[in-house]
């Protein structure tokens, strides 16, 4: 009972204590585990350890709230709701080689009922639902007294971003520098870059 269940309570506070600490752009992440307890689980083989009593699911979650970068002299930030943890997700999938696409919201997922029901999403891969999307219900933000910001939260279970052959192969970087030379030349009126051009490559 005093095991995690779920993610998304503790993505909400964290961004709600973000929040109250007038931190107005919040972009957070874990990879955690629930436990989830087994149907029919016999207590008495549990409290001997003869079988676990719950299941851990491994997950990925996030949290974005406000805006999506900070704030510069030439602001070309946009808010970091749905559409930008969507484009997080395409990231993901890309730079993994993990086939994630959005699908219908199920509303059979365990997280649904905590989601705006017209502003969330299934994630999907290879056909079954992996991870779910969307903008936190205000009934959730309510509970939790968040009184500012509409954060929206993703949630992956990890074991989908680790297929065999998914992952990136590591290389060593280099023990050097990269180098890198600007050359900037004043030429006389009618003087052929190509003939500077030559004198470099001689």
């Amino acid at each position: 009972s005093l095991l995690k269940n779920n993610a998304l309570a503790q993505a909400v506070l964290a961004c709600d204590a973000n929040l109250r600490q007038r931190t107005a752009d919040v972009l957070l992440y874990e990879w955690t585990r629930t436990f989830h307890p087994r149907p029919g689980i016999d207590r008495a083989a549990a409290l001997d350890r003869l079988s676990p009593p719950c299941d851990e699911r491994p997950l990925l979650w996030a949290i974005a709230c406000g805006s999506d970068r900070p704030k510069a002299w030439k602001d070309q930030s946009r808010p970091a709701d749905v559409y930008f943890l969507k484009g997080v997700l395409a990231e993901l999938s890309a730079e993994l080689g993990v086939p994630l696409v959005l699908g219908p919201a199920d509303p059979t997922q365990p997280l649904s009922g905590c989601l705006h029901p017209g502003r969330q999403a299934s994630i999907i891969q290879d056909g079954s639902t992996v991870g779910i999307l969307g903008e936190v219900h205000p009934s959730v933000l309510k509970r939790a007294r968040m009184k500012r910001g509409r954060p929206c939260y993703m949630e992956l279970d990890a074991t989908a971003l680790s297929r065999a052959g998914a992952r990136p192969a590591y290389a060593d970087p280099s023990i050097f520098q990269p180098v890198e030379r600007s050359l900037a030349f004043g030429l006389p009126l009618n003087f052929e870059a190509r003939r500077v051009a030559s004198l470099l490559l001689a």
